[in-house]
């Protein structure tokens, strides 16, 4: 039941965009425009990197606070 189709240009202000697989692109959007994933640093995300358990962690308590309510 949650709306996951609005996306957004956020994402697109990383250097690293271009490194996100295809298929995950739609995703990323709009997670970054969500505010679930914020970037290991203010301009990158290392979409080709592994999360680590504490990222995944702010990643689903940042979900629950602003999407979930």
């Amino acid at each position: 039941g949650i709306d996951t189709t609005q996306g957004g240009m956020a994402v697109r202000e990383f250097s690293d965009y271009e490194n996100i697989s295809e298929y995950a692109r739609e995703a990323m959007a709009w997670a970054v425009n969500a505010g679930i994933i914020n970037g290991v640093t203010p301009d990158t995300l290392e979409p080709q990197g592994q999360a680590t358990r504490a990222q995944v962690a702010a990643m689903l308590m940042r979900f629950i606070e602003n999407v979930v309510k």
